[in-house]
């Protein structure tokens, strides 16, 4: 099982690979952003500057001679003779005006049509540049917001970290006071084990002292009746007038000892 080194280093790998792709990603977009398109204006309009003067000279042919004699009969002969000629001008004359009566119209669309497809497309162009710098501008701000978001965990962390510290410390202040305690009271045990061993002794040796004291002063106060009694009387048993006094010997001894004892362990 990884531990936690293992993890942060690995999520640690995985933002800065994470890092690089975004910024590999948004060098690329921002290189792919296409300019303005330069469409070019449209071919100029159909020239119509002589369609009205045209449509006034198609017809050529003139009118049939009306006039009677000899010069009106050769004037209808060679009407006869020249006018299929001049029918035939006049027909491909009124063919070509109806052409390009019917074709102007027709091209007068076309070119505002034209216009009209120019314009939309540096529209579009317009709209599209303008779509790409946005998205560049608004990718550029996700890194700086995404920033922003980890600077603030990054201060939570700290504060957490803060409160964290701080609990530490104060843990082991504690610790270290209970220590100190511990010691002292270590301290004050080993001094009352000392001075339990030192009143032990003392009982030891004021019992011994009350043992030899009773025994001097019964061999005394024997010695001193014998002396006392005539010769020849029967001797009586001592008295113990001395015994109380003995006793209280032994624990005013005892209770200065052990005030002694107890100032060195309190004190």
């Amino acid at each position: 099982m990884p531990t936690v080194e293992e993890k942060l280093q690995r999520l640690a790998k995985e933002r800065e690979e994470a890092d690089r792709r975004y910024n590999e990603a948004l060098t690329a977009l921002d290189k792919a952003v296409t300019g303005r398109l330069d469409v070019p204006d449209p071919s100029p309009a159909f020239d119509d500057h002589q369609i009205d003067a045209l449509n006034d000279a198609w017809n050529i042919l003139p009118a049939p001679p009306t006039s009677g004699g000899v010069k009106g009969r050769v004037a209808d002969f060679v009407w006869r003779i020249v006018s299929p000629c001049f029918q035939r001008q006049l027909t491909f004359n009124s063919w070509l005006v109806d052409h390009l009566n019917r074709n102007l119209a027709a091209a007068r669309e076309a070119h505002q049509a034209a216009l009209e497809d120019v314009e939309a497309i540096r529209t579009h162009s317009g709209a599209l540049v303008e779509f790409q710098t946005r998205l560049i501008q608004y990718l550029q701000q996700i890194t700086l917001y995404v920033d922003t978001r980890t600077r603030a965990s990054e201060g939570g962390a700290l504060v957490l970290n803060s409160a964290i510290g701080g609990l530490v410390a104060a843990v082991d202040k504690r610790a270290e006071s209970a220590a100190a305690r511990d010691v002292r009271i270590d301290a004050r045990l080993d001094a009352l084990t000392a001075t339990d061993e030192h009143l032990r002794a003392a009982i030891s040796v004021v019992q011994q002292a009350t043992l030899v004291l009773k025994r001097e002063v019964a061999r005394s106060s024997s010695a001193s009746v014998q002396q006392s009694v005539p010769s020849g009387a029967a001797p009586s048993s001592p008295t113990p007038a001395f015994s109380p006094a003995l006793d209280a010997y032994k624990y005013l001894a005892f209770e200065d000892r052990f005030r002694h004892a107890g100032a060195i362990c309190w004190g």
